[in-house]
C-alpha cells in the first residue's frame, strides 16, 4: 500500500538548504529509497519577498483537504516558523499526522526574539507532532530545554545529498589550486571574515585561487571581493549563483572548502563538499560539529579571522595533508550523510509519526493485561478475540459485572475470570482487574468493541520510543445506529494538556474531542491510580484527568486502533442537570476555570443544540456569577443558535399539524 506524505517548505527547485532537502527527499522517494511513501512538495510561500506569501493561504487549504497520510514541516525561523505553527494547527484541528523538521541556524537566537505568548503556541506545534526531527545533537538539546520538550520525542536525522563525485586525479592536474566557498555571499556566512584571511594568504601562495560561489545579495561586500580581487590579480572569483551541474563541477576540481558562517543548522553545502572528497575548514556553529573536526578538515571559532587564516594555511601548504582529510571526508559522508541514508531514516520517522510500526512485536515484548469488565454480552468472544489477534502476548482479564454469575460457555477459554459484587459499574471493575494485572503494560477494552490489528504494537512502539508518555490513545471508528460510522475524536489532543484538550477557551467549537476508554494502553505504574467508583459518568474522564495532575502525560495517535459500538440510549440516561451539577463540582476542584470551560463548553453548547434558549441562558448567568466575562460573546451566540434551532423545531411543530 502506497502511503503519501506532503513535505511542506520552498519548493525543490528554488536555491537553499530547504529547498534543497526537499529535492533529495523527493528524488530518493522516486528512487524508492523511501520504502512505500510517495513523496508529494507543498509549496508554503516566503522566502521570495512578498510575493512569495501568496502561496501561503493555497497551502492552508490543501493541508484542510489533503488526503496525504502524513505531513512534513520543515520548519526555520521567522515567518517559516510562523508558517508552519499555522499549518500544524490546521494539521491537528484536521486530525493529520504531522511532522516537524528544523533547520535554520538562526533558531536559538529567534526563540529569544519572540513574544511569550507565540513562543507558547510554537511549543504547542512542537508538542502535537508526532515526530521532531532536528539536524544535531545541538539543536536536540535546544529543542529539548527551549520549547520543554523530551528528549525521547527527538530524533536526530542529519542531513543527507547526493553523490557529487570524486575524480583524485582530475583533481590533482587542475589548477590554480582553489579554496572553494559555496553559499551566499553575505556577512552572516562570514565571507568578510574570509576575506580578511584571503587577504593574508594569498600574496605568498600564487598558484592558489578563491572561487566564491553563490547569490551576491550584498553589493557593498561584492564591491569588498572585487576590490580584493583586483588587489590579487583576478584571484578572487565571484560567480553568483549556479546551476547544479557547473556548481557540482568546481565541486570536483577545487582542493580545499571553506564555510565560516556564524550560524547554520547542518548546511547541505558541507555534505556536498564532503562528498567530493574535499577538506573542509567550517566554524563551530549549530550541529557543524557533528561532521567536521579534524580529521576531515579543521573546526574554528567563528567570526576568528587569526584562527581561521592558521587553519587554512596549514591545509594549503600540505597536499599530503589535504588529501588524508579529503578522502576522510568523503568516506564520513558515505556511512552517514548520503541522500539514501537520510531518506531511509525520514522513513522510519514518518512511520512512527504515522503510528505504523513495521516490524510487529515478538515474544521477548513486555506482557499486556487486557482488562474487559461485560455484562455477559455476547460479543465478548470477539474482544478477546481481537486482542489474541495482536501479535503480542497479552493476559486477558474479564470481569463480570452482571447481576448473576456467568456460565462457563459465556466466557472464552484461557481468560482469566473475576467477579464484582454485581452492577457495580465499569470503574470498580476497571479497579478489579488493575489490582489483578501482571503486565508491564495494561490496556482497556470494552466486551462490545474490538482492537483493530496492530492497535498494541502502535502503542507499544510509543511507550518504547517515548519513556516520557505514560497513557497511549487512539481513535476509533465509532459505528452509530442505522450504519453510520465515523472517525472520532475528529479533532485531537495535538500538544494540549487533557484539561485543556476538554475545557480549554477553544472547546466551545469543538469538532468532537473525545480519549475513548477502549483504546487506553498505560504503564503498570499507574495501577495505582484508581477510578473513581462513586461516579456514574465521566469515570474515564475523571481518571485521565487526574493521572495528569500526578505527572502523567497522554499521548494520542491518529492511528484508528479500535471499532467501537455507539450507544446513544445510554448517553441519554446519563444527561441531566445532576450529572452537570456533580460534574462542575468535580472539575472545579481541580481549576475553577476548567469549571467555566466546561458550562460553556459542553453545557450551553449542548443545550444549544437542542433549542433550548432558556438553559443557555441560565448557564451564561452561572458563567458571569463565576467572573466569566470572557465568555460573554461565545454564550451569545450559543443562545442565538438555541433560538434558530427553537424555532426550527416549533415551525416543524406547526407544519406537522
Amino acid at each position: 500500500m502506497t502511503r503519501r506524505v506532503l513535505v511542506v517548505g520552498p519548493p525543490p527547485h528554488l536555491s537553499g538548504g530547504i529547498a534543497t532537502v526537499t529535492r533529495v527527499v523527493t528524488e530518493a522517494a522516486a528512487s524508492g529509497a523511501c520504502a512505500d511513501w510517495e513523496v508529494s512538495a507543498l509549496d508554503s510561500g516566503g522566502g521570495r519577498g512578498p510575493a512569495g506569501y501568496r502561496q501561503f493561504p493555497g497551502a492552508v487549504a490543501t493541508v484542510l483537504r489533503t488526503d496525504a497520510d502524513l505531513l512534513h514541516l520543515n520548519m526555520a525561523s521567522g515567518g517559516s516558523a510562523l508558517r508552519k505553527t499555522l499549518l500544524a494547527e490546521a494539521a491537528r484541528w484536521r486530525g493529520l499526522p504531522y511532522v516537524v523538521h528544523l533547520h535554520g541556524g538562526g533558531f536559538a537566537g529567534y526563540l529569544d526574539r519572540v513574544h511569550p505568548r507565540y513562543l507558547k503556541r510554537l511549543a504547542r506545534a512542537f508538542r502535537g507532532a508526532g515526530a521532531v526531527v532536528v539536524l544535531g545533537n545541538h539543536w536536540r538539546d535546544v529543542v529539548a530545554d527551549r520549547l520543554e520538550l523530551p528528549e525521547g520525542a527527538i530524533s536526530v536525522v542529519p542531513n543527507g545529498v547526493p553523490d557529487v563525485g570524486c575524480d583524485l586525479e582530475v583533481r590533482a592536474a587542475a589548477l590554480p589550486r582553489t579554496l572553494l566557498f559555496v553559499g551566499e555571499v553575505t556577512r552572516h556566512k562570514g565571507v568578510d571574515v574570509l576575506l580578511t584571511a584571503v587577504a593574508e594568504l594569498l600574496p605568498d601562495r600564487p598558484a592558489w585561487q578563491v572561487v566564491l560561489c553563490g547569490p551576491t545579495p550584498d553589493a557593498a561586500l561584492l564591491g569588498e571581493v572585487q576590490a580584493l580581487s583586483v588587489a590579487l590579480g583576478g584571484r578572487v572569483l565571484a560567480t553568483g549563483n549556479l546551476g547544479p551541474t557547473q556548481r557540482d563541477e568546481f565541486y570536483r576540481t577545487s582542493h580545499l572548502f571553506c564555510l565560516p558562517s556564524l550560524a547554520e543548522g547542518l548546511p547541505m553545502v558541507l555534505l556536498e563538499a564532503m562528498s567530493a572528497g574535499l577538506p573542509c575548514v567550517a566554524t563551530d556553529v549549530g550541529a557543524v560539529s557533528d561532521i567536521v573536526d579534524d580529521t576531515v578538515g579543521a573546526l574554528v571559532p567563528a567570526a576568528d579571522a587569526a584562527a581561521l587564516t592558521q587553519a587554512l594555511a596549514t591545509l594549503m601548504d600540505d597536499a599530503q595533508t589535504r588529501d588524508h582529510r579529503g578522502g576522510a571526508a568523503r568516506a564520513r559522508w558515505t556511512d552517514g550523510y548520503s541522500n539514501t541514508v537520510m531518506a531511509t531514516r525520514l522513513t522510519q520517522v514518518w512511520d512512527e509519526a504515522a503510528a505504523v510500526v513495521r516490524t510487529r512485536h515478538t515474544g521477548a515484548s513486555a506482557q499486556v493485561s487486557v482488562i474487559i469488565p461485560t455484562l455477559g454480552r455476547p460479543s465478548l468472544h470477539e474482544a478477546v478475540a481481537s486482542a489474541r489477534a495482536q501479535g503480542v502476548p497479552v493476559e486477558v482479564i474479564v470481569i463480570d459485572d452482571s447481576s448473576g454469575t456467568l456460565s462457563a460457555g459465556a466466557v472464552p477459554a484461557g481468560v482469566v475470570l473475576l467477579h464484582t459484587a454485581g452492577r457495580v459499574g465499569a470503574a470498580a471493575a476497571r479497579n478489579l482487574g488493575m489490582q489483578a494485572a501482571t503486565g508491564e503494560v495494561i490496556a482497556f477494552l470494552d466486551d462490545d468493541d474490538t482492537w483493530r490489528p496492530g492497535h498494541l504494537q502502535d502503542a507499544l512502539g510509543v511507550l518504547a520510543r517515548r519513556p516520557d508518555v505514560s497513557i497511549y490513545a487512539s481513535r476509533g471508528m465509532v459505528h452509530y445506529p442505522h450504519r453510520r460510522s465515523r472517525v472520532e475524536p475528529v479533532e485531537l489532543l495535538g500538544g494540549r494538556t487533557v484539561a485543556e484538550y476538554f475545557y480549554g477557551p477553544s472547546v466551545w467549537s469543538s469538532r468532537c474531542r473525545r480519549i475513548m476508554t477502549p483504546t487506553l494502553v498505560f504503564r503498570r505504574q499507574l495501577a495505582d491510580h484508581r477510578m473513581d467508583s462513586d461516579l456514574a459518568f465521566g469515570e474515564d474522564t475523571w481518571w485521565l484527568l487526574t493521572a495528569e495532575r500526578q505527572g502523567a502525560i497522554v499521548h494520542q495517535s491518529a492511528h484508528v486502533g479500535v471499532d467501537v459500538v455507539a450507544a446513544p440510549e445510554r448517553e441519554r440516561e446519563r444527561a441531566g442537570d445532576s450529572r452537570t451539577r456533580t460534574w462542575l463540582g468535580r472539575i472545579d476542584g481541580l481549576d475553577p476555570e476548567l469549571g467555566t470551560g466546561y458550562l460553556v463548553g459542553s453545557v450551553a453548547r449542548e443545550q444549544a443544540r437542542s433549542g433550548q434558549p432558556g438553559a443557555v441562558i441560565r448557564t451564561a448567568i452561572d458563567v458571569v456569577k463565576r467572573r466569566g466575562g470572557r465568555w460573554v460573546p461565545v454564550l451569545a451566540a450559543q443562545s442565538g443558535a438555541a433560538l434558530v434551532v427553537h424555532f426550527d423545531h416549533a415551525l416543524k411543530r406547526w407544519r406537522g399539524r
